[in-house]
C-alpha cells in the first residue's frame, strides 16, 4: 500500500508530513472557527498564532533538515574520497608489500644460492687444509731424507778424505819401492864382483894344475850361485818397477777419483742444503696456507651464520607481510561497508543514489 513512499526520501518525507500537520491544523482551525461558531478575537488570534508559529516551525524544520543534508552530503562526500584516498593507499601498500615480498623472496634465494657457494667454497677450503697437510708432511719427510742424505753425504766426504791420506801411504810404499830397487842395483854390483871374483879363482885354480882342482870347483859353484843371484835381482828389480808403475798409476787415479769425489761430494752437499731450505720454505707456506685457509673457514662459517639469520629475518618480514595482506584486505572490505553506508545513507536522506 505505502510501496511508493520507498522511492521517496526521508528529507521530502518529514517536509511532507510538516505540510500535513500545517494543513490538519488550518483546517482543524477552520472547523472549529466556522463550524463551531467560535467568536472570541483571542481564541481567534491564539488560533492564527498557533497556525503561524506552526508554519514557522515547519520552514525552521525545512531548513534544519536541509542543512542536515548537506551536511551528511558533504561527510558523504569527505568519506567517499577518503575512502577513495584509503583505497588508493591501501594499493599502493599492497603493491609496495607485494614489491617487497617478491624483492625478499629473490633475496632470499639469492642468500640460499650464496649459502650453496658458501657450503660449496667451505668444502674446498677443507680439502685445501688437509692437502696443505698432507705437503706439509711429505715436505718434513722430504726435509728428513735431505738431513740423513746430507749425514750420508758428509760420510762420503770423510771417507774420501780418509782415501786421501792413504795417499802418503801409498807414497811411502812408493819411496820403500825404489829403496829396494836401489838395494837391487847394489845386489847386482855385488853379483859382478863375485862373478869376476869367481873367474879370477878358476883362473888361478886351473893354474895350479891337479892342486887347485877342488877349489876350481868351489870357484865355479861361486859363480852359479852369483849368476843364479843375479837372475833373481834382475825378476825383483822387474817387479819392482812395475809395481812402482801400478802403485804410480794408483796414486794419480786415486787422486783423480778424489778431486772428483770431493768436487762431486761438495756439489752434493750444496744441492742437498738448498733443497733442505727449499723444503723449509715450503713446509713454512704451507702451513701458513694450513692457517689461512682455516681462518677463511671460520670467516666463511661466520658468513653462513650470518646468512641464517638473515634467511631467518627474512622469512619473518615475509610471513609478517602475508599478515599486512591479509590486514589490507580486512581494512579494503572496512573502506567498502564504510562507503556502502556512506551511500545508503545519502541515498535515505537525500533519495540520489552516488557512486564513489
Amino acid at each position: 500500500m505505502f510501496s511508493f513512499l520507498k522511492n521517496i526520501s526521508a528529507k521530502n518525507r518529514v517536509w511532507a508530513l510538516m505540510v500535513l500537520m500545517l494543513l490538519a491544523c488550518c483546517a482543524l482551525s477552520f472547523y472549529l472557527i466556522y463550524i463551531d461558531g467560535i467568536k472570541d478575537k483571542y481564541l481567534i488570534f491564539s488560533f492564527f498564532s498557533l497556525l503561524l508559529i506552526t508554519f514557522l516551525s515547519i520552514i525552521l524544520t525545512r531548513i534544519l533538515i536541509s542543512k542536515f543534508v548537506k551536511s551528511i552530503n558533504e561527510d558523504f562526500f569527505y568519506i567517499s574520497e577518503n575512502c577513495s584516498m584509503g583505497d588508493n593507499s591501501l594499493k599502493n601498500i599492497k603493491d609496495n608489500l607485494s614489491g617487497f615480498i617478491s624483492t625478499t623472496g629473490s633475496e632470499l634465494d639469492e642468500l640460499t644460492e650464496s649459502s650453496k657457494l658458501m657450503q660449496d667454497i667451505i668444502s674446498m677450503l677443507i680439502e685445501t687444509t688437509k692437502n696443505s697437510e698432507v705437503c706439509k708432511e711429505l715436505s718434513d719427510k722430504v726435509t728428513r731424507d735431505v738431513n740423513e742424505g746430507n749425514e750420508i753425504m758428509q760420510k762420503m766426504v770423510d771417507s774420501i778424505l780418509t782415501i786421501e791420506k792413504t795417499k802418503d801411504g801409498l807414497v811411502e810404499i812408493s819411496s820403500l819401492i825404489k829403496q829396494i830397487s836401489n838395494d837391487t842395483s847394489t845386489i847386482h854390483t855385488i853379483v859382478s864382483t863375485t862373478e869376476l871374483l869367481s873367474l879370477n879363482a878358476s883362473i888361478e885354480a886351473a893354474k895350479a894344475g891337479q892342486t887347485g882342482k877342488g877349489f876350481s870347483v868351489v870357484a865355479e859353484e861361486v859363480g852359479n850361485l852369483a849368476k843364479h843371484s843375479g837372475n833373481e835381482a834382475n825378476e825383483i828389480e822387474n817387479i819392482v818397477i812395475e809395481s812402482q808403475k801400478q802403485i804410480q798409476i794408483i796414486i794419480e787415479a786415486n787422486q783423480s777419483r778424489v778431486e772428483v769425489g770431493k768436487v762431486s761430494s761438495n756439489n752434493a752437499l750444496a744441492v742437498f742444503s738448498a733443497i733442505k731450505a727449499e723444503m723449509f720454505g715450503i713446509s713454512s707456506h704451507s702451513e701458513n696456507i694450513r692457517v689461512a685457509t682455516w681462518e677463511q673457514k671460520l670467516s666463511i662459517d661466520q658468513i653462513n651464520s650470518a646468512n641464517f639469520e638473515m634467511r631467518n629475518i627474512l622469512k619473518k618480514n615475509i610471513t609478517d607481510t602475508v599478515n599486512l595482506l591479509k590486514i589490507y584486505d580486512i581494512n579494503l572490505k572496512n573502506f567498502e561497508n564504510i562507503k556502502e553506508v556512506a551511500y545508503v545513507l545519502n541515498e535515505y536522506w537525500s533519495g540520489v543514489r552516488k557512486n564513489g
